[in-house]
């Protein structure tokens, strides 16, 4: 669906984003004065074509503004909730972070956010999950689940291929009806994302290794990942989760260690990623956050890949006069 956005009411969006661009995350009443500009300017040209202003909003105007205003505006206006509908069919970036403090906690309104508002979400390329501290394993696999279109299942070719086979009245073998049933459910759980490519869970600080076993079932196509400040995953350290990435075709990797994590500990890690036959995609690794034990490793000795290696940042000890 496109249209053809007149070149004055172009220039108008640009001037009155360009002018008001701070306020513009914050308020909804710039969105709304926005979208009356565009509804008047079309009301000058003698039109009611609605579906225009419909694209113009969910393609020109509403990317600009954060994920709790556009949930405000739905409840504007009928035309609004289209043009909302509409952009959440083919936003590619998906910044969830403005619910940190929401997602995973005891109030959490799982069901409706899960199985209702997630799957509006069928283009999304970049996923941002920075700050969710209450972010478990469970909650990231429910998310990536909700944002995974599910194939429809053939249920006769489940019934004919995998379920156990009972005796029936008739006494002859047939499948069991149930178990096949939920067998075809079972497949429509694990179906992967292969759109989504970035992951961004910086500073989740409740993730674990197991995270990355998920990441890696549900992920298959994923260049960026960053588990920056996410040190529960070495807390114990089980340095394993890392195992579990190597197969995906990484670009760009962001870690942090524990603190607790040894030398001994740190080079088994360092192997793991300088090793010719894994993360043989990875072109950026970024050591920059809580990694300092690396330092203590020859970082520069990586002779297997191409790749460029942000280094930890030595922290300035204070010395006691």
């Amino acid at each position: 669906m496109t249209t053809k956005i007149p070149r004055r009411i172009q220039l108008l969006i640009a001037s009155y984003l360009k002018q008001h661009s701070k306020t513009l995350t914050c308020s909804k009443s710039d969105i709304l004065a926005i979208c009356n500009v565009i509804g008047q300017y079309y009301f000058e040209m003698a039109t009611t074509d609605h579906e225009n202003i419909i694209i113009v909003c969910s393609t020109i105007i509403f990317p600009y503004l954060r994920l709790p205003n556009l949930v405000t505006l739905s409840f504007v206006s009928k035309w609004i909730y289209d043009a909302l509908n509409l952009y959440y069919q083919i936003c590619t970036e998906l910044d969830l972070s403005d619910y940190y403090g929401v997602i995973g906690n005891h109030s959490f309104h799982k069901d409706s956010f899960y199985h209702s508002f997630l799957p509006k979400f069928s283009s999304v390329q970049s996923l941002s999950l920075r700050y969710c501290s209450h972010l478990k394993a469970v909650h990231l696999d429910a998310i990536l689940k909700a944002l995974t279109s599910t194939p429809s299942i053939d249920l006769s070719t489940a019934l004919s291929s995998s379920a156990p086979l009972v005796i029936n009245e008739n006494e002859t073998l047939a499948p069991s009806q149930p178990a096949a049933a939920v067998h075809a459910q079972t497949m429509a759980e694990f179906v992967p994302n292969d759109r989504i490519t970035s992951l961004d869970l910086y500073f989740c600080s409740r993730i674990g290794s197991s995270t990355l076993f998920k990441i890696r079932a549900r992920l298959p196509n994923l260049e960026n990942l960053n588990i920056g400040r996410c040190y529960t995953i070495t807390a114990n350290k089980n340095v394993n989760g890392f195992k579990a990435l190597e197969s995906l075709p990484l670009r760009q990797l962001t870690i942090s260690l524990d603190p607790s994590i040894t030398k001994e500990e740190a080079t088994d890690i360092y192997t793991l990623l300088m090793d010719e036959d894994s993360f043989r995609s990875l072109k950026v690794l970024d050591l920059s956050y809580g990694c300092t034990v690396m330092l203590e490793l020859d970082l520069d000795d990586h002779e297997f890949k191409s790749l460029e290696i942000i280094k930890p940042i030595k922290q300035k000890q204070e010395v006691n006069v």
